[in-house]
């Protein structure tokens, strides 16, 4: 059953327990950047939920086949976050996974973090969201878990054609033979550049079999300014189609990177004080995540894992996800999917923006440390 607004009705009086939170249908409304899934606002007289629908294409490309089955795994971390996320992801009603439907909570009222950023201090949203990873590694990775139930949660989160999909973005596409088909014409020199350093194209590499091969723990696998909706101190991490067992850092690294690409973007909209703030939240997310992970570490059950172990660990996480923000931010100005904040500019500030960002980009994948900070 492929959901409209003229079914949607029906669809809910044949599941009693959301037609009795919706009660009568008043307004079915699809958002405008529904653009891969079929996403319905519906209110009624008793109340207001979202239906979310995988469809086996992209919504707006109907010949772009895209597994449905996406929505298991979004609703899959759903269950296995929400008992550690401390309200920060959206309720989930019910999932129907014979018509790839999850029913959750009506984030109406909340803004995207990407659009929040200099408008309010949002240090607290940006630390809450660096503690939920480090409590998604404390909590499904081999190191928390027996070894039987780790390898089957790895086997149950499996997400090959969504895994697939962001490393054609970030680590194909971009980098191919014909890599300047999505990248401005004006920015063909800068990228062409980079397309042409052997030791960049080498790290690109590098990250993307640690991005295939490695398999920490279970990974929101999209996580950005635009997957994280606030009012005021309120905060949902939602849009996680993405989700599998693969390297904490790209969690991480992929967070950084929007962190950075809103301090740009700020900047060149002339809101210097705005971006200056912007840049600190870098250190006050990964602080956030390194001490709730040490916080934590004494539950591990493999005590063979001393805590030496653990320093070096976070060196290299640290490093791993500063080189994955530099992937992300060269793919979100020359690949498919621009960073909004961006483009959005008028045409000249975008393009110094852009070329800001991509000398930044080429030297986080290089150095693995940003400048920034």
């Amino acid at each position: 059953m492929i959901l409209s607004g003229e079914n949607i009705p029906d669809y809910l009086d044949e599941r009693p327990h959301l037609g009795d939170r919706v009660g009568t249908v008043t307004q079915v409304e699809m958002p405008d950047d529904g653009n891969i899934n079929g996403v319905y606002i519906v209110q009624g007289d008793r109340g207001s939920i979202v239906l979310k629908q995988g469809l086996p294409w992209v919504r707006i490309i109907e010949t772009w086949e895209l597994t449905a089955e996406r929505t298991t795994r979004e609703a899959n971390l759903f269950e296995k976050w929400t008992p550690f996320a401390e309200g920060l992801l959206p309720e989930i009603f019910d999932f129907d996974a014979d018509n790839h439907v999850l029913a959750m909570e009506d984030l109406s009222g909340f803004a995207i973090l990407a659009d929040a950023f200099g408008a309010d201090d949002q240090t607290a949203n940006v630390e809450r969201v660096g503690r939920l990873l480090a409590r998604a590694f404390l909590n499904t990775s081999p190191f928390f878990l027996d070894p039987a139930e780790f390898s089957a949660r790895l086997v149950e989160a499996e997400n090959p054609e969504l895994a697939e999909l962001m490393e054609q973005v970030v680590f194909d596409q971009p980098w191919e033979s014909e890599p300047l088909d999505h990248c401005h014409a004006d920015l063909h020199e800068e990228f062409g550049e980079m397309l042409a350093d052997p030791s960049l194209q080498a790290r690109i590499g590098e990250l993307k079999f640690i991005f295939r091969t490695v398999h920490e723990g279970l990974i929101h696998g999209d996580l950005h300014t635009g997957s994280v909706m606030v009012a005021g101190d309120d905060l949902r991490v939602f849009d996680a189609e993405f989700a599998r067992y693969g390297p904490i850092a790209w969690d991480v690294g992929e967070f950084i990177g929007h962190l950075r690409v809103a301090a740009v973007a700020l900047e060149f909209e002339g809101d210097l004080a705005g971006a200056k703030a912007c840049d600190l939240l870098t250190a006050r997310f990964w602080d956030a995540f390194e001490e709730e992970v040490r916080d934590g570490w004494s539950r591990r059950t493999d005590r063979t894992f001393p805590d030496p172990f653990l320093d070096r660990w976070l060196v290299g996480q640290y490093e791993l996800a500063i080189r994955f923000a530099g992937a992300e931010i060269a793919r979100r100005i020359t690949g498919v999917g621009k960073a909004n904040q961006i483009d959005a500019l008028p045409e000249a500030r975008m393009l110094d923006a852009s070329r800001k960002l991509l000398g930044e980009a080429r030297q986080l994948i290089s150095s693995g440390r940003p400048a920034w900070i």
